[in-house]
């Protein structure tokens, strides 16, 4: 449906339709423009990170000094990946052609680049350097929606979730070794929907998202091998990660607060802190963080003041079916 405002924390668009046929949604567009900004702990804004563009999904390189970004061409329609220089404040593009790429996650080392690519109906997961000549190469191929979301402090593993569009299949975070041909294998194998993957500094941990409650919450699990697990968010949790110093955790709550959590961490247990809020972050649409956990990137409409209208249509089949029928 054309004109609904898209999620790009929990990957859905965001309307509900009643059983008497209203139908209910939050308008936007995919190619709206977006503008990208920088906030500091508290969600104070200090700069604004290049031109407004229609963003996709982003991420910040790991020395913190480049962006890797997906951009919609609204000529086109079509979205490639582009890098944002911090701190020259200039954008090159990445990726070229007439392929949907996005989903942008950087290596541990900084040199490549691992995203999506639509070349059928759903998309797929690649790696392509930086610099060189070399073409992207294919990791993850085949059925379902699919989306990296980081890799071991080595590079060796990468952590993605994929989604077969089935009613009895569930979201599943998999586990990709890129040093060998095996198979990937799911990390777990839960009767809920499960997704994201972000390891802790020292791979031992992974934070993820999970529906296990009925709604999302921010969880941590051992790794590889998820022999125990933490619920770490109760009112609703999308997870954003770690401190460097894997003290810390950091999720956005189900009404838009950004959220810490200490963590102490001994020989035989893993002890969660109190949730402290940070600031509101219910009028952005994506934010991200800095290892230190100081600073954010959030994309936002450049009018927008928070969401503060809905629409409502009364009888919606009766509205979408053409003239005459």
């Amino acid at each position: 449906m054309n004109g609904v405002s898209y999620s790009q924390d929990t990957f859905r668009s965001l309307f509900s339709v009643a059983r008497n046929g209203m139908l209910v949604y939050y308008p936007g567009s995919a190619d709206l423009p977006f503008e990208m900004v920088r906030l500091d702990r508290n969600g104070k804004e200090d700069a604004t990170i290049g031109e407004p563009a229609p963003f996709g999904q982003f991420s910040i390189s790991p020395d913190e000094r480049r962006i890797a970004m997906a951009i919609t061409d609204r000529s086109t329609g079509n979205s490639d990946i582009w890098i944002h220089d911090v701190e020259r404040n200039v954008r090159s593009r990445f990726t070229f052609g007439s392929l949907d790429e996005d989903f942008p996650r950087w290596s541990p080392d900084g040199d490549s680049l691992f995203f999506t690519m639509q070349e059928n109906v759903l998309p797929d997961i690649y790696r392509k350097r930086l610099t060189g000549t070399a073409p992207e190469e294919a990791l993850v191929t085949g059925e379902g929606w699919k989306a990296p979301f980081g890799a071991s402090a080595d590079g060796r593993l990468l952590v993605y979730t994929v989604m077969a569009l089935t009613a009895t299949t569930n979201a599943n975070i998999m586990v990709l070794d890129l040093e060998t041909d095996a198979e990937p294998t799911p990390f777990l194998a839960e009767d809920y929907d499960e997704f994201g993957g972000v390891l802790s500094p020292d791979g031992s941990k992974l934070l993820y998202g999970m529906n296990a409650t009925g709604r999302i919450e921010t969880y941590v699990a051992t790794f590889p091998v998820p022999a125990r697990q933490w619920q770490i968010s109760n009112s609703g949790g999308i997870p954003l990660g770690w401190t460097r110093d894997g003290k810390e955790i950091i999720f956005a709550e189900e009404e838009g607060d950004i959220v810490s959590v200490g963590i102490e961490e001994t020989s035989d247990d893993f002890v969660i802190g109190a949730p402290v809020p940070l600031f509101d972050a219910s009028r952005y649409e994506a934010v991200t963080m800095t290892a230190d956990g100081q600073t954010f990137y959030a994309t936002k409409h450049p009018e927008d003041t928070g969401i503060d209208t809905i629409t409502l249509i009364s009888d919606w089949l009766a509205a979408s079916k053409p003239e005459g029928r």
